[in-house]
């Protein structure tokens, strides 16, 4: 009987040791109390919760996410448009914050023309936005250029939705103990006029 208490005993303290160790993480009811979470009462970027009020992370738990968009192109170019500019600008602070982040910098283009002239397209995009970056401060120690050409495409077809969506760059997280979002940018048509 002693010896079942002792074991018993023991069980409940290597529990209770066990879970002391473990890492605090918000849960769904965390968030809806507002621990750690802050509501910007305008469905704000980063971490949200449902619930009745839209929050977003804040302190420690902001600065575990990282936040980027795809870029789109013109057909034929890889010259950066103003809506890309602005989101490489939002990148920029958030990059500049992170300084343990690797990124692989990913080049794309629609199914026309030729693979090789596409592979080549796709790798001065990817180009295109590290040297942006750089521009902004951020290290292109960082960034891994990678060019897939016509390979990837986001959606399948030949349309100009697909076309839009498929001449892009995309980020890909390669180092970073960070939670990564990468959402979409703003679609432009074969000129570089907003879809």
């Amino acid at each position: 009987m002693k010896k079942m208490i002792l074991v018993a005993l023991c069980t409940v303290f290597a529990v209770i040791g066990c879970k002391k160790d473990q890492p605090q993480t918000a849960t769904a009811d965390d968030a809806a109390n507002g621990a750690g979470y802050e509501s910007d009462g305008k469905g704000g970027e980063g971490a949200s919760v449902e619930s009745s009020n839209v929050q977003t992370a804040t302190g420690e738990m902001r600065e575990l996410l990282l936040v980027l968009h795809r870029v789109h192109f013109p057909l034929d170019t890889s010259t950066l448009t103003e809506a890309a500019r602005d989101a490489l600008e939002e990148a920029s602070v958030q990059l500049k914050k992170m300084t343990d982040i690797t990124l692989a910098v990913e080049g794309h283009t629609d199914e026309r023309g030729t693979n090789e002239y596409n592979m080549s397209l796709a790798e001065r995009r990817a180009q295109t936005v590290v040297s942006y970056l750089e521009n902004l401060g951020v290290d292109p120690a960082r960034l891994q250029i990678a060019s897939f050409g016509e390979e990837k495409p986001m959606e399948a077809g030949s349309g100009e939705l697909a076309n839009a969506k498929n001449r892009r760059v995309d980020f890909r997280l390669k180092q970073g103990d960070v939670e990564f979002v990468l959402e979409e940018g703003e679609l432009v048509d074969d000129e570089g006029n907003p879809l």
